[in-house]
């Protein structure tokens, strides 16, 4: 069956009334409409010129009118008019002296326009022109460049712009206010740092309003005019890009409001710019991570006003008008504003935080009173021991809006759905606690102490399928590359105990750390045909040697890292001797250094006698600006120590291109110097291990590294440079680098 509008002739049909609606007398009228609601808008800029227009005379005007111009000085009239799309050859109508009136101010070159009707009945159109510049005299800016203000000062239309306006006058209809941009000649500019004399294009009022709009959209919104324009076109411009009076800090706590005040560093003085006062937010959020902007009202008012008076000699005088009354900048204030990082959206979005009275800088600020912090990548775990163990680990942070002492509590819980839990009734609380091998639990409480740089003292239960492996290789590799090929670069034991803690950190530089532990230490032996994806039936290793037995121990700790970290940013819930209490980000420089001491004795509960000390520091330096230079050492020596506290080199991260722990032993030793440049990294790893009081020869590789994503996901390949060197090399894909 064939459409109702499938011939040429019914869709031709269909499509008139559509042409006829919109070609009616009706459309044309709702068009011409909205050409002289555009008109008006344009002649209302100037009010004097508005209220002429809206009073009974002009708005009852029915017969067209003939045109006069007079006031002009220094412009020809033909050429105004020439401007403007011609003499008008017959008297205009109203609509049609509205377009006129409108193209007469988009020109930029007046500064009032009179209107009067006389007999006739006669348009009068006494135009007076704006005032010409020949020089400008700058003084008073020490944050901007002269050729910057003066390019804004005296701007004006482009070739391109102005050739388009000719274009459209010309093709423009009488009752049409098409914009009629004059000629570049005829305006003062800016050439080469020169001045070239002219008519100020929008006059006085609009040059400066640029330059204010410049200033304030540059993150200035206190700057300030002062100056005058004499009738000989010398223009003099003192600019005070805005010194502050005095900073206040509402909605917090008066202690911690003094204390956030001098971390701004935004003194009585200063010159204020908003790019200052954001750095000085993130210092603040940095070492207080509960404080944040206060953006809940809108705080709105007007900006400092430009007063221009006129002189009696021709001239002008001119200066910003003291904001007395509070101020925020309004979001119309910025001219230019950079893209920014999705953390600086966030910090800028919403209402202004803050503002000022007079020259006094308000910042609003509320505290947050607490934050969960989820650690996600627990939900892949998977280990040769346990199978896919699913779980999260979280710490709640209970905030004191003053600063004294905050509260974190630490929770983690996994299933280990390939270890079901023993049966114990007998022995210590630890060994029938630890026997639930079916779950790992974590809980435990800290406090923050800032006022004596205490950054965690607290207590912690346990039960954990856990490894002395963290340093060697972050725990999302580690998990992938379990469940891929069944290498997770660990070896694991159950450790159940409990801890208390304590940790201080000094000058956001040095850590200083006692904890003391007791924990019952059980083998986990690796259960058959753990799922992976490949080598499932070849678990090379996965369970560690153990002592089985309870230990308590001490560890001491010192750290020191060059680039500071705040207070906040220090602790963990997840306790090792071999790695660090401070986050580690890449793209770090300088140096970074941990040291540990554990002392196990039986005076402190449990069966063994040890000493370990571990020391592992990193000198990272920046050799270009896409390349740095990396020299690590790490050392561990011990006596006495147990089977789960004996030290293996080989594997990633310990001696690249070695099987997995290849050399045990009591002591070891490892070297790394790696070259990275914006991509591509080379390495070389040497290291040895002190096997029966003797250190074996040094073991030696070679590799080399492409990375991505900022230098935090790497592939690297490596060979080992021993007699069982081979061509092939070991092949890696780290997502999380611990270098």
């Amino acid at each position: 069956m064939r459409s109702a509008f499938s011939t040429p002739r019914a869709r031709f049909l269909a499509v008139c009334p559509a042409l006829l609606l919109f070609a009616s007398p009706a459309a044309a009228r709702g068009k011409a409409r909205e050409e002289q609601t555009g008109c008006m808008r344009i002649v209302s800029r100037d009010e004097a010129l508005a209220a002429t227009l809206r009073s009974d005379a002009f708005r009852d005007l029915r017969d067209p009118v003939a045109v006069r111009v007079s006031g002009l000085q220094s412009l020809p009239e033909d050429d105004v008019w020439q401007l403007v799309g011609g003499r008008p050859a017959a008297p205009l109508s109203r609509d049609e002296a509205v377009a006129l009136l409108a193209r007469l101010q988009s020109t930029g070159l007046f500064s009032g326009i009179a209107l009067s009707l006389d007999d006739g009945p006669t348009l009068n159109l006494e135009l007076t022109e704006n005032l010409r510049v020949r020089a400008v005299r700058l003084r008073g800016l020490s944050e901007f460049r002269s050729e910057d203000v003066l390019d804004r000062l005296l701007e004006i239309p482009s070739s391109w712009e102005v050739e388009r306006s000719r274009r459209d006058i010309r093709a423009a209809e009488p009752t049409e206010c098409a914009a009629a941009l004059p000629p570049r000649d005829l305006l003062a500019r800016a050439e080469n740092g020169d001045v070239s004399p002219g008519i100020l294009w929008k006059g006085l009022r609009g040059a400066l309003d640029r330059v204010v709009r410049y200033l304030r959209g540059r993150g200035y919104p206190l700057a300030r005019l002062e100056g005058s324009l004499s009738p000989s076109g010398i223009l003099q411009l003192d600019i005070d890009e805005g010194r502050l009076s005095g900073v206040e800090v509402r909605g917090l706590d008066a202690g911690l409001a003094r204390d956030i005040v001098a971390e701004l560093h935004l003194d009585r003085g200063d010159i204020f710019s908003t790019g200052e006062l954001s750095s000085a937010l993130e210092r603040v959020e940095r070492r207080w991570p509960f404080i944040r902007a206060d953006r809940r009202g809108r705080r709105r008012a007007s900006a400092p006003d430009l007063r221009i008076d006129a002189l009696p000699d021709g001239g002008a005088e001119f200066r910003s008008d003291p904001q007395q009354k509070s101020y925020v900048p309004d979001e119309d204030d910025d001219e230019e504003v950079p893209p920014r990082r999705r953390k600086d959206r966030e910090r800028w979005s919403g209402g202004s935080w803050y503002g000022f009275e007079g020259d006094k800088l308000i910042v609003y600020l509320r505290p947050e009173r607490k934050r969960s912090d989820a650690q996600w990548v627990e939900l892949l775990r998977h280990t040769p021991v346990t199978g896919f163990a699913p779980g999260v680990a979280a710490t709640a942070t209970f905030y004191d809006p003053k600063d004294r002492v905050h509260l974190m509590v630490d929770a983690a819980v996994n299933l280990n759905t390939r270890r079901p839990s023993r049966t114990q009734t007998t022995g210590t609380f630890l060994q029938r606690f630890g026997a639930h091998e079916l779950t790992d639990v974590l809980l435990g409480t800290r406090l923050r102490i800032p006022a004596l740089d205490v950054a965690e003292v607290g207590v912690q239960i346990h039960a954990l399928t856990d490894t002395n492996d963290r340093w060697r290789i972050s725990a999302i590799d580690s998990y992938l590359y379990s469940a891929l090929i069944n290498r997770a670069d660990r070896e694991y034991y159950r450790r159940t105990g409990y801890a208390a803690i304590l940790t201080t950190h000094l000058l956001e530089m040095l850590t200083l750390g006692a904890e003391y532990r007791r924990d019952q230490y059980d083998p986990l032996a690796a259960p058959p045909r753990v799922w992976t994806i490949f080598n499932k039936d070849d678990p090379r290793y996965g369970s560690a040697p153990v002592d089985r037995g309870e230990m308590g121990s001490v560890v001491l700790r010192a750290e020191y890292r060059s680039e500071k970290v705040p207070l906040h940013r220090v602790g963990s819930m997840w306790r090792n001797p071999e790695t660090s209490l401070l986050p580690l980000q890449p793209g770090m420089v300088g140096v970074r250094s941990l040291n540990t001491v554990e002392i196990a004795d039986r005076s402190l509960g449990g069966i063994f006698d040890f000493t370990k000390l571990v020391t592992d520091s990193f000198v990272v330096v920046d050799t270009d600006p896409s390349g740095s230079v990396t020299l690590r050492v790490r050392g561990a020596f011990g006596r006495g120590l147990p089977l789960q506290k004996q030290e293996g080199l080989g594997g990633w991260g310990a001696l690249r291109g070695y099987d997995f722990k290849e050399f045990r032993g009591d002591a070891s030793f490892l070297a790394t110097l790696q070259r990275d440049w914006n991509h591509f990294g080379v390495f070389f790893d040497v290291g040895s291990v002190r096997q029966r009081s003797d250190w074996i020869d040094p073991k030696t590789s070679l590799g080399a590294s492409f990375s991505f994503a900022d230098g935090s996901t790497r592939m690297e390949a490596a060979w080992r440079l021993d007699g069982r060197a081979r061509l092939l090399p070991d092949f890696r894909i780290l997502f999380a680098v611990p270098l």
